[in-house]
């Protein structure tokens, strides 16, 4: 099961974080759906974050470190240690995030302090957060990467991020004291930020004016959630992302596995992305606006084609990330060696091994075609499922 996903914005890439005594990070190429470099991290990773260009992979460790690693070298950078009098509390890092000009990362722990760091030497320095009693636990950066939301406890402020001072605050949901960020994200303009956030009678979300800070419109939720305690606690966190031209929103509605399409002009939802078996652990767009990628508790990255609601690819690794295998709804797949191993086909009332339907959906080409026409952005005719399967070979 992968612990953390994370995608390049610029780049056709995603990193998966592969967790035992180690961790295993395994670089996925989306044109082709084939894992094209992997990284071994001595202790298992936590959280991972590819930075913009796809050149550089942050990692906090287990034992709360933050490294960051070259992913064409495969090699690690520098790492930072939380102990460090900078920190303060002196509290292990809990997660992270690039700015998406790739020139910075914000890192946050159980302590009352932000830290902004350069991504290319590992020097940082330190927002203070010393008037609330609750911890940072959210930092998001706007498209533009000048400013950074900073929710703690039940204070949310946006910043500025060269000047390191405060720009504002933002109002209240409903006139309720706001709890925990579970999710946000500036919409491409840096106009708007759409913001889930835990209460104490469950999960709620809306959309805000960034200059002033109000609220514009509160939307429903289909996550019931439990209260702000069980965002802040347990890090149970939706997410959130605006496409490209900031037409359209999707978020996970957390207790179904489903992702929600949501046209964010009318604030009215207009389709649900189904087929994950487990709760969504991550769901952004790609950067043609028409396609998105998502990862689950139950094991699998998926490609989906927003617009028809349709899911595309389904991208699954075994054994800590040594087989993969990448395959559509029509069976067509490519894997790794053994990594087909992990699939059978069924007729009627048989079941075959794949061995013996191998020529007719191992189709490499097939996928990377799939992968191709989302990346482009264009609606080509993906090829038609078998309508006969005919006999195994034997």
């Amino acid at each position: 099961m992968p612990q953390d996903v994370s995608l390049s914005k610029g780049r056709p890439l995603a990193v998966v974080a592969h967790n035992a005594y180690q961790s295993i990070l395994q670089i996925w190429n989306l044109s082709t759906g084939i894992p094209v470099s992997t990284l071994n991290i001595s202790k298992p990773a936590t959280r991972v974050v590819l930075s913009p260009d796809g050149n550089r992979v942050a990692v906090i460790d287990a034992a709360g470190e933050l490294e960051m690693w070259d992913v064409p070298g495969s090699k690690q950078i520098h790492s930072v240690h939380p102990g460090l009098p900078l920190f303060g509390d002196g509290n292990e890092f809990e997660s992270l995030s690039f700015s998406p000009s790739g020139e910075y990362i914000a890192s946050w722990a159980q302590g009352r302090f932000l830290n902004l760091w350069s991504a290319q030497s590992g020097t940082g320095t330190q927002v203070s957060f010393k008037s609330s009693r609750w911890a940072v636990h959210t930092a998001v950066f706007s498209a533009d990467s000048k400013s950074i939301l900073v929710g703690n406890g039940n204070h949310l402020s946006l910043w500025d991020v060269s000047k390191k001072r405060a720009l504002g605050t933002f109002e209240n949901f409903q006139g309720e004291k706001a709890g925990a960020v579970k999710a946000a994200a500036f919409s491409p303009d840096g106009k708007r930020l759409a913001m889930s956030l835990d209460l104490s009678h469950g999960s709620v979300w809306g959309i805000w004016d960034t200059g002033s800070g109000k609220l514009i419109r509160a939307l429903p939720s289909s996550s019931t959630g439990s209260g702000y305690w069980r965002g802040y606690f347990v890090g149970l966190n939706d997410w959130i992302d605006f496409s490209p031209d900031g037409r359209t929103l999707i978020r996970n509605g957390y207790d179904d596995n489903t992702i929600e399409i949501w046209d964010s002009t009318s604030y009215s939802r207009i389709g649900v992305l189904r087929g994950h078996s487990d709760k969504i652990s991550y769901a952004a767009f790609l950067a043609d606006g028409i396609h998105a990628i998502s990862a689950s508790r139950d094991g699998t990255v998926r490609l989906w084609d927003v617009a028809a609601c349709k899911e595309l690819v389904v991208m699954s690794s075994f054994e800590k990330g040594r087989e993969w295998i990448s395959k559509t709804l029509d069976g067509y797949y490519a894997s790794s060696l053994k990594g087909d191993g992990y699939l059978n086909v069924r007729l009627g009332g048989e079941v075959y091994s794949i061995d013996q339907w191998r020529t007719t959906f191992y189709k490499p080409q097939i996928i990377a075609q799939v992968l191709q026409i989302a990346r482009s952005g264009t609606t080509s005719t993906i090829p038609e499922p078998l309508t006969s399967l005919g006999q195994p070979d034997m």
